[in-house]
């Protein structure tokens, strides 16, 4: 499934990798625990997302990973933003385009490294498997749209190591029609130096995180592109918000193989 076979040790090439990581993770655990307030939860607000989006800056660089945005100029000042979903990385390089509120399913939360940062970032968790509890988190999805919030969300509701996504869930979508917001979706694609899909970033099955680390540290270098498609507005209809969000995905990752198939 993936390009490489793992070694149980770092080679001498990942070493000066690990100890940046190291450090970047010790740094932003102790933030996270100094923002906490003393009934046990963070406080999100703006200077701590700016504090969070240079941390999180530092710890991709760390991980050996570029990010570029493409169509930065199309992004919509707020609303709800779907993206495809292949890794636990996703949202990471999803801060460095802006400042979103994550819908993200309860057990996020407790994950290394991740779960500290989105208790930062004012995360809404859901739990995906009870759809009442879902519906129960709607108003509030919809109330931070109303109040000028950037709200992502990844509608597979799981991950995938492959560049066409899986259907989109299409309950969340009513928020943004409920709110008369506009509807936007970002394909996020990890490649090599020359363009090629790299399966090693993607987070899924029986993956751990640190199954993940230790094939993302094994790539010399990862380009991740961000492409801010072109945004949806006065929709009516959630079930087909799904699908033209998802088919406006796909479309974009099929220009994009063309590209790299004239290069050859």
């Amino acid at each position: 499934m993936f390009s490489k076979t793992l070694s149980a040790f770092p080679t001498p090439r990942q070493v000066p990798s690990y100890t940046r990581l190291s450090g970047n993770i010790a740094l932003g655990c102790a933030a996270v625990t100094l923002l906490r307030n003393r009934s046990g939860n963070t406080q999100p607000n703006i200077a701590n997302q700016q504090v969070f989006k240079r941390w999180v800056g530092n710890l991709l660089n760390s991980i050996n990973i570029h990010t570029e945005i493409v169509n930065l100029q199309a992004l919509a000042p707020d609303g709800l933003f779907v993206a495809n979903h292949q890794s636990w990385v996703d949202p990471l390089v999803l801060l460095r385009l802006a400042n979103f509120s994550f819908i993200a399913k309860q057990e996020v939360a407790n994950w290394p490294i991740v779960g500290g940062l989105t208790q930062v970032l004012d995360t809404i968790y859901i739990d995906r498997k009870n759809k009442f509890s879902v519906y129960r988190s709607l108003p509030d999805i919809e109330h931070a749209m109303r109040q000028g919030a950037r709200v992502l969300v990844f509608p597979e509701g799981t991950t995938s190591n492959t560049t066409c996504p899986l259907t989109f869930h299409s309950m969340i979508f009513e928020t943004a029609i409920q709110a008369r917001k506009n509807i936007q979706a970002l394909r996020i694609e990890y490649c090599d130096s020359e363009g090629h899909h790299l399966p090693d970033v993607a987070f899924v099955g029986d993956d751990t995180v640190m199954d993940s680390l230790k094939r993302i540290l094994s790539v010399k270098r990862i380009y991740c592109r961000i492409h801010v498609l072109p945004a949806l507005s006065g929709l009516s209809d959630r079930k087909l918000a799904a699908l033209r969000t998802r088919a406006q995905i796909l479309e974009s990752a099929l220009k994009s193989h063309a590209k790299q198939y004239e290069k050859h």
